[in-house]
């Protein structure tokens, strides 16, 4: 039997390290990247464009876009999520599948709720529907964290590090150039545009289950 030489060491290597993004759990990191993105898309893509075409003052702008602020603060509520037990999803789903599919349950409602708002009739409702998007959306991410190093061996964190982003990417195009082009070219209710962007929150919630 002869030795491996350095290029076929090489090549194996290079196989190896291609593989471990096909395992199952370390590909429903890209799922779970892409849920994880949505609501960021929605905040900094979906509404700002919507908001952009109404007649709101740029202060009323500003301020809407800067609903999004839960974001840099949810070092606060992290420990919550890692000590408290959700009651009876908890002992079904575990510690933090329970908490991800509440997250995103919320999320998928307050998208939803965002798109019936109308912020030149009460504009207090629109920024709390934005509020509430980033406030599970921040939340949604402290759990993805956890649940990313939890479930992933270490030889497999860098490449689920990666999908994550990929993932997140994705959701981010989807929910500022896809969002214009549909509006775009069809025109439609801008309700119906956030109840279609809601529905992509299947994808991670299918990647937890």
């Amino acid at each position: 039997m002869h030795p491996l030489s350095e290029t076929d060491i090489q090549e194996k290597s290079g196989i190896e390290a291609i593989k471990v993004y096909f395992k199952p759990t370390v590909f429903a990191i890209l799922f779970l990247g892409f849920s994880s993105g949505v609501p960021y898309g929605v905040l900094t893509g979906a509404l700002g464009y919507w908001v952009s075409k109404i007649e709101l003052s740029p202060s009323e702008i500003s301020l809407l876009l800067a609903a999004g602020f839960p974001y840099t603060i949810k070092f606060l509520w992290s420990p919550i999520i890692d000590q408290v037990k959700l009651p009876i999803i908890g002992k079904i789903l575990g510690q933090r599948r329970s908490w991800l599919i509440l997250s995103q349950v919320l999320l998928t409602a307050s998208i939803i709720w965002l798109g019936f708002t109308d912020p030149l009739k009460n504009y207090s409702a629109t920024y709390l529907a934005a509020f509430m998007i980033a406030l599970f959306g921040a939340t949604q991410d402290i759990v993805i964290d956890g649940f990313r190093i939890e479930i992933l061996k270490d030889d497999e964190q860098a490449a689920g590090a990666a999908l994550y982003i990929y993932g997140y990417r994705i959701a981010g195009i989807i929910f500022s150039i896809g969002v214009i082009y549909v509006y775009s070219l069809f025109e439609i209710d801008w309700s119906l545009l956030f109840i279609i962007g809601s529905a992509t929150m299947l994808v991670g919630m299918v990647a937890v289950l």
